[in-house]
């Protein structure tokens, strides 16, 4: 998966780099407007913030959003420096060790979270393409394919959550062959992993979490509005909504460790329909790249210090605590 990745980074930065010239591109962010930068920095605080807090609500607020914090951005820099999204483990197993959570339990917390965050991009996504008239039909299609997957997997969710009974029959029926410990194991984490979504089973607490996840890539799109702002890039302002969903898929392709390439060519391709010479989308993706990267990493690493870990004590070692 990690030679994968970086293949698969080395071709989408080749075409999102092919035909432009640097130069002009440093140029442009030499140019940026310091406020916008600052709103920018603002907006991916904002971010983050609603995800700790919405994450609490996925856990039901079994505990404090600042006990969150820290597993989340040591997950955070996993992704940033770790190959295949196991910067989600490691967020996973941060999360059970400091707050004390089962990992089944904040396994489908992360789940529900990734469900809620194609959700929250795909209706905002849809609010964007009301207003603007050319939408790459690429994305549009993606769109389609995404809101069927995530919405067919919430449902999947609902009934799990609601039917875990019937599951935990299924799965009995379906497991006699293994032997009895391997088995009541896996029955175990069928129950364990229902419990851990329960916040479905509370209306209020479902569309609290709906809104914060359209709050929380709100943030994430006026990051990007702020970075064409800031580089005076001439796009209309629904435009960000389409690079955030252009975004998205770039981060879910296999990619090398922090997404880079990738996430440059979703910018490159979701400007070329507003106009956007290649030069100035590669300066808005690094301006709203490079910086997140920074200090999502340095945060990460700040978190792991004050807690006395590394990345690599994220491994179930039968241990649910670190040492002093």
């Amino acid at each position: 998966m990690t030679w994968i990745g970086i293949a698969s980074s080395l071709v989408c930065m080749y075409f999102a780099l092919r035909g432009t010239d640097l130069r002009s591109v440093g140029k442009t962010l030499w140019r940026a407007h310091l406020l916008f930068v600052i709103a920018y920095a603002v907006a991916q605080v904002g971010f983050y913030w609603v995800k700790a807090v919405r994450w609490r609500w996925l856990l039901e607020r079994r505990c404090t959003s600042g006990e969150l914090f820290a597993p989340m951005m040591i997950g955070t820099l996993g992704n940033n420096v770790l190959p295949a999204h196991l910067g989600e483990l490691v967020r996973m197993d941060f999360c059970a060790r400091l707050v004390g959570f089962p990992r089944s339990s904040v396994l489908a917390s992360l789940v529900l979270e990734r469900m809620f965050d194609v959700l929250a991009v795909l209706a905002l996504f849809a609010a964007g393409g009301l207003v603007l008239v050319d939408v790459p039909a690429l994305f549009t299609t993606a769109a389609w394919w995404s809101a069927a997957l995530a919405l067919t997997g919430l449902g999947c969710a609902v009934l799990y959550v609601s039917r875990t009974e019937a599951v935990v029959r299924l799965v009995t029926g379906t497991t006699r062959m293994l032997p009895e410990g391997v088995r009541s194991r896996i029955i175990e984490q069928v129950r364990l992993g229902a419990a851990g979504m329960r916040a479905l089973r509370d209306p209020r607490a479902a569309l609290l979490i709906a809104l914060g996840s359209l709050v929380q890539w709100a943030c994430m799109a006026g990051s990007i509005l702020f970075a064409l702002m800031a580089l005076d890039v001439d796009a209309p302002a629904a435009a960000s909504v389409v690079i955030l969903g252009a975004a998205v898929i770039g981060v879910t392709l296999p990619a090398a460790p922090g997404f880079f390439g990738t996430l440059e060519l979703a910018f490159v391709i979701a400007l070329q329909p507003f106009g956007i010479h290649e030069e100035a989308a590669l300066a808005v993706a690094l301006l709203y790249h490079v910086p997140s990267f920074v200090l999502t990493s340095l945060v990460g690493a700040y978190a792991l210090r004050r807690v006395g870990a590394r990345l690599s004590d994220a491994a179930p070692k039968g241990s649910d605590s670190f040492p002093a």
